[in-house]
C-alpha cells in the first residue's frame, strides 16, 4: 500500500472542543433569538424605573425650591411612569393638584395616602391636619379629634417631625388643654424659638409662674431680635410688646411701640403705624381691668393705664366704657380719683386723656367751669379729645343705666370747643340730639340735627331720627320727606 492511500484511510480525529464548538453553533439561533425576545422585557422595566425617577427627582426639587412650573412639567411624565404603591409620587401629584386650585383632587388623593383610621403616609397626615387647622376656632369636636389623629400619625411616621409637634401644642393650647400644649410644644421649641410666646402663655394657664416667666423673657429675646432683623413684619413689635406687659415692663413696652410707629411712619405705612397704636391701647385697657378686678380700689397706678388706652386709640370701647363709668363713682371716689390722677399723672404721664378725666370728674361735682378749663387744655395738647368725648358720652347713653342729662353736659363742653363746619360739631350735635330724645327734648332734639344734617346731610340715620322729632312737633309732611330722604341716603351708600 502507497503512502498516499495510508494517508487517505487515516481516521479524523473529534475530540471534546470541536464538540462544543459544533454545540454552539448549533445553538446560536435559538440564544439570539432568546435575547430579542427577552432582552426588552428586561431592560425596559429598569429603564422606566430609572427614567421615573429622573422624573420624581425633579419634581421634588422643584417643588423644594419653590419652581412650581418645573414641578407641573415633570409632574405628568412622573405619573404616567409610576408604580402604584409609590405614595411619594402620590404625594407629590396631590402637591401639583393643589397648586393647580384642584384642593377637592389634592385632598382625595391624601386622604387615601392617609386614612383616618389608621395610620399612612406621614406627609400626608401633616397635610390633611393643616388642612382642617386652617377654620382654626370654627372646628367642631369631631374635627379636633381627626387633627390630633393625623399629627399623631405624622409624628410616628417621623418622630423628629417638629412642624406637626408644634401644630399639635398650638391646637392643644386653642382646646384648653395646656398640659398637653406644653409638652408637645418644648419639642418644638428649639426648632421654632417664638413658641416660647405660646409656652408662657399656656404655664401662665397652669399656673407655673417660673416656667412662664423663662419663656417670657426668652419670647422678649426672641421677638426683640426679630424687630431688629425684619422691623417690616408688625406682629414682631406687637408680640414684643405683649412680652413687656406680661413682664410688668410697661415703660419697655411704650417705648418698644413708639419705636414701631416710628419706623413705619418713615416708610408712609400709615395703617401698620395705627394697627400698633390700636393694640398698644388694647394692652393698656386689658391691664386696667385685669388690675380693676384684682383690687376695686381707686389707684393713680391704674389709672395711669385706662389714660393710656385712650391716649393711643380713642375708640377703645373698653377704655370708653371705663371713663363712662366715672359718673356711677361716690363722692368720696370721686374725690380720690381727682386727687390720683392730679399727683400720678400731674407731669410725667400728663396727657389730653388724663385733663379728659379729671374734666369729666369736675363735671359730676357740679364745677363747670373748671370741666371747661380743663378739656380745653386737653383739646389744645390733642385734637382727638373731642372725639373721646364724644365716644365717652355715647357710651353714656347706650349703657345699661343710661345717663341722658350727664352726657349732654359732656355733649356741651365738647361742641363749645368744637370749630363751626367741622366734622365732628356735626357728630356732636348728632349725638346731642338722640340724647335729648331720650329725654323727650323735641325742640332741642330738632335743633341739634338740624345742626348736623347741615354738614352731613347724607346721613340715613340722623334723617330717620329728625322724621321721629318732627313727627313728634307735629310735623307729618316735613316728617314724611326726612323718611324719604333717609330712605334715600341709605340707597345711595348701597353698592
Amino acid at each position: 500500500m502507497s503512502v498516499t492511500e495510508k494517508t487517505t484511510q487515516s481516521p479524523v480525529r473529534s475530540g471534546p472542543h470541536s464538540q462544543r464548538r459544533k454545540l454552539w453553533l448549533n445553538a446560536a439561533p435559538a440564544l439570539i433569538l432568546m435575547c430579542i425576545v427577552l432582552l426588552p422585557s428586561v431592560l425596559l422595566p429598569m429603564f422606566r424605573q430609572r427614567t421615573f425617577l429622573r422624573y420624581k427627582g425633579e419634581v421634588t426639587a422643584a417643588l423644594q425650591s419653590g419652581d412650581y412650573d418645573t414641578a407641573n412639567l415633570f409632574a405628568e411624565k412622573m405619573l404616567q411612569l409610576a408604580p402604584p404603591d409609590d405614595v411619594e409620587a402620590q404625594y407629590h401629584w396631590a402637591t401639583i393638584e393643589t397648586l393647580r386650585g384642584n384642593q377637592q383632587t389634592a385632598r382625595a388623593i391624601l386622604q387615601k395616602l392617609a386614612p383616618e383610621n389608621s395610620s399612612g403616609y406621614g406627609a400626608a397626615h401633616l397635610w390633611l391636619a393643616k388642612d382642617l387647622l386652617q377654620y382654626g376656632e370654627q372646628l367642631n369636636d369631631q374635627d379636633s379629634n381627626r387633627v390630633i389623629h393625623h399629627l399623631n400619625a405624622a409624628q410616628k411616621a417621623d418622630p423628629d417631625q417638629t412642624e406637626a409637634q408644634f401644630l399639635m401644642g398650638r391646637h392643644q393650647q386653642r382646646m384648653g388643654n395646656h398640659l398637653a400644649a406644653t409638652e408637645s410644644l418644648l419639642k418644638a421649641v428649639e426648632h421654632y424659638p417664638s413658641v416660647h410666646f405660646l409656652l408662657a402663655e399656656s404655664f401662665e394657664e397652669l399656673h407655673d409662674s417660673g416656667n412662664a416667666g423663662l419663656h417670657w423673657e426668652a419670647a422678649a429675646h426672641y421677638f426683640r431680635q426679630a424687630t431688629d432683623g425684619q422691623p417690616d413684619v408688625v406682629d414682631h413689635w406687637v408680640k414684643l410688646c405683649h412680652c413687656y406687659f406680661r413682664q410688668q415692663r410697661f415703660e419697655e413696652a411704650e417705648q418698644i411701640i413708639k419705636d414701631g410707629i416710628l419706623h413705619f411712619r418713615k416708610r408712609s405705612e400709615r395703617s401698620s403705624g395705627v394697627f400698633l397704636s390700636q393694640a398698644f391701647s388694647a394692652f393698656c385697657a386689658g391691664q386696667f381691668q385685669q388690675e380693676n378686678s384684682a383690687a376695686p380700689q381707686i389707684s393713680g397706678h391704674k389709672l395711669r393705664f385706662l389714660v393710656k388706652a385712650l391716649e393711643y386709640d380713642s375708640g377703645n370701647v373698653a377704655a370708653i366704657a371705663a371713663v363712662a363709668n366715672l359718673w356711677n363713682l361716690t363722692e368720696a371716689e370721686t374725690e380720690q380719683m381727682e386727687e390720683d390722677l392730679s399727683n400720678e399723672l400731674g407731669v410725667r404721664h400728663r396727657s389730653a386723656a388724663s385733663f379728659v378725666m379729671l374734666g369729666i370728674l369736675r363735671l359730676q361735682r357740679g364745677d363747670s367751669e373748671t370741666a371747661e378749663r380743663l378739656f380745653r387744655t386737653a383739646e389744645t395738647a390733642d385734637a382727638g379729645t373731642l372725639v373721646v368725648m364724644r365716644n365717652v358720652a355715647q357710651q353714656m347713653m347706650n349703657s345699661a343705666t343710661p345717663a341722658a342729662e350727664s352726657a349732654i353736659q359732656l355733649c356741651d363742653a365738647a361742641i363749645l370747643l368744637a370749630k363751626s363746619e367741622s366734622p365732628i360739631l356735626w357728630q356732636l350735635s348728632a349725638t346731642r340730639g338722640q340724647l335729648h330724645m331720650e329725654l323727650q327734648h323735641w325742640e332741642l332734639a330738632f335743633e341739634d340735627f338740624s345742626v348736623a344734617l347741615s354738614g352731613q346731610g347724607n346721613l340715613p340715620d340722623a334723617h330717620r331720627l329728625m322724621a321721629i322729632v318732627r313727627q313728634q312737633l307735629g310735623k307729618a309732611e316735613q316728617a314724611e320727606i326726612h323718611q324719604r330722604q333717609a330712605g334715600h341716603a341709605i340707597s345711595s351708600e348701597s353698592p
